[in-house]
């Protein structure tokens, strides 16, 4: 099972990528591609894809500082504006490493765009990690049964 941590700041840089020749390896996506892959192809190298979604921090100043936001409140369209088209300074590394490992190049993991990669990741289920608050109850403490928010 892998369990990457997905932030803002993993998935952003995906839009400088344009899908050409020229694009700068990006490794995040290589290692997408290389998980969607070995997910794809069975052999039961990798079982499962298990994503941790971390929202960004609170601003300084906000009575919620330092807990952190709802990823997908704060960041709607994240994946706008990031390529259909595969990214092959991302892609050619991920069949040479399976190619060398015995599995077939041919999956579709290596055929489909940033995009797809990116999304089929937010798409899993995952674990949230975001809206902490200060009005969650130390676990040490006597709950009252009728606290709305405790039962939660």
């Amino acid at each position: 099972v892998v369990v990457p941590l997905v932030s803002e700041g993993f998935l952003r840089p995906l839009r400088r990528l344009q899908g050409r020749e020229d694009d700068p390896k990006d490794n995040v996506l290589l290692e997408l591609n290389l998980m969607q892959a070995l997910l794809e192809c069975g052999l039961g190298s990798l079982a499962s894809v298990f994503p941790i979604i971390v929202g960004g921090p609170k601003p300084q100043g906000s009575p919620l500082y330092p807990y952190s936001g709802n990823f997908f409140q704060d960041n709607g369209g994240i994946l706008d504006g990031v390529t259909e088209l595969p990214s092959p300074p991302s892609t050619q590394p991920a069949a040479l490493f399976l190619a060398r490992q015995g599995v077939a190049t041919e999956v579709l993991a290596l055929s489909l765009g940033v995009k797809a990669i990116a999304a089929s990741l937010l798409d899993r289920q995952a674990a949230l990690l975001w809206e902490h608050t200060p009005e969650v109850p130390d676990l040490d403490e006597e709950v009252d049964p009728g606290d709305e928010l405790a039962r939660r």
